[in-house]
């Protein structure tokens, strides 16, 4: 009936572990009623293992979605053992090896495949031993992966708190006051400049603490330049083209490399060089465009780059370029460069017009090292990024080495006081032979 509240245990809220609430007239398609307890098997692309238990019954009816294979309840067997060791791995490579269809949401499983498959089946009071025991280990592996979930969603808040402090002068002790505490002269940006030959152009007012200067980014720049428009190809024959995929967290990234052509031209002295920094011109993505990568190291072989990236040739040396490379990825240069940024048919761009208006905060030479080098201690605390994921992939074989143990009776006792196996199958028998199951066939939510 249209205004029936429904409780409706569909596929997509199998993510969210709980049933979604609906009314009759909300449902478009063909369901199937279930009752509590009932375990339901998943038989879209069997490669994801979707096993869940109908829940308790409510003052709601029961209803799910015809993608699910339902295995109604059954006096002996408890159906968290039941789902629990449809959750193995073995389960789900028997299914998806006796898939029909062409591929992913297409691929489909019968009923027929989930009933081959053989059930390790102890008795009762056992089953329920063994759901206990691994929903003990489960709970710990499951609070142990939230864990280094929020570790991960953390990490890049704690990357942008390190780079705003960083350019700011509050992650070291400012060379001033070090200075005065180890009785000698302080060093200034300027003399940083004076060393470097460097142009001493700075704005009205000094950034951050004593001895830092303001210094328009322009007067860094020996040279500027936008890359190459010539096609490039993952089987090209000619050099390596960075594109906007190579420019990554300040750095630059190979793993995705496409090459021009052998008899393409380029102008002599355009290929990157250390020193060099790229930079996102064009996207129509806000938060990629004016992103930057620096080239620290001399390549193999000569690399070029494409056409929606602009190179800034930067004076001075490896010091300084890891300084402004630093800079570039704190959130303070981001919101200048989001701010420069102009729109046009739906792309983001930023020209090197927009780039000169850019200043930079410049520490004196000194603080630069301490700093940077902070910034690198720092963030090796927060490399656990990749060891997350590295933990994350464990917990999962964790997870299936505790359901293997469990069904190979390896992870509770044996009881000889339980029933056995045997007369519990009987007594299964018994039951069918007195009362036979009919098959429920799927029918419409709102039908009674």
């Amino acid at each position: 009936m249209p205004d029936e509240a429904l409780e409706l245990w569909s596929v997509p809220s199998f993510e969210t572990g709980e049933p979604e609430h609906r009314r009759g007239s909300e449902i478009g398609s063909d369901k199937q009623t279930v009752v509590p307890g009932t375990v339901l098997v998943c038989k879209i692309n069997p490669r994801i293992n979707r096993v869940w238990v109908v829940g308790p019954e409510t003052n709601r009816r029961q209803i799910a979605s015809t993608e699910w294979i339902p295995l109604f309840p059954v006096d002996g067997i408890e159906p968290r053992y039941l789902c629990y060791f449809l959750r193995q791995n073995a389960f789900r490579d028997h299914l998806a090896s006796n898939v029909s269809g062409v591929g992913g949401s297409l691929m489909r499983v019968r009923p027929a495949v989930v009933e081959r498959f053989p059930l390790l089946l102890p008795p009762t009071n056992e089953q329920r031993r063994i759901v206990a025991a691994i929903e003990e280990h489960l709970s710990r592996l499951d609070a142990a992966v939230a864990g280094l979930k929020r570790v991960r969603a953390q990490l890049p808040r704690y990357r942008a708190a390190v780079l705003g402090a960083a350019v700011e002068g509050r992650l070291v002790l400012a060379e001033a006051k070090l200075a005065s505490v180890e009785g000698r002269p302080a060093d200034t940006a300027g003399d940083w400049l004076g060393l470097l030959g460097l142009p001493s152009a700075v704005t009205e007012r000094p950034a951050g603490p004593p001895g830092w200067q303001l210094v328009p980014l322009m007067s860094l720049v020996r040279e500027s330049s936008y890359g190459t428009s010539e096609k490039c190809e993952y089987d090209g024959t000619g050099p390596p083209v960075l594109r906007i995929p190579n420019v990554a967290d300040g750095r630059v990234d190979l793993s995705d490399l496409k090459r021009g052509n052998a008899a393409g031209t380029r102008r002599q002295g355009s290929e990157l060089a250390p020193g060099d920094l790229l930079v996102v011109r064009t996207n129509g993505s806000r938060n990629l465009i004016g992103r930057a990568a620096a080239i620290t190291t001399k390549f193999a072989e000569p690399h070029f780059f494409a056409s929606y990236l602009i190179r800034l040739r930067l004076m001075g040396d490896h010091l300084l370029w890891s300084w402004l490379a630093l800079w570039w990825e704190s959130p303070q240069a981001r919101a200048l460069l989001e701010s420069l940024a102009a729109t046009s048919a739906g792309q983001y761009n930023i020209s090197l017009g927009k780039l000169d208006q850019l200043s930079v905060p410049l520490p004196p030479r000194a603080e630069a090292v301490r700093i940077l080098g902070e910034f690198d201690r720092l963030l090796s605390l927060a490399s656990a990024g990749s060891e997350v994921s590295v933990a994350t992939t464990r917990a999962e074989r964790l997870r299936q080495s505790i359901l293997r143990r469990a069904f190979e009776g390896k992870l509770v006792a044996q009881d000889p006081n339980d029933e056995t196996a045997c007369v519990l199958l009987e007594r299964i028998r018994a039951a069918r032979a007195a009362a036979p199951i009919e098959p429920r066939r799927p029918r419409r939510a709102g039908a009674r």
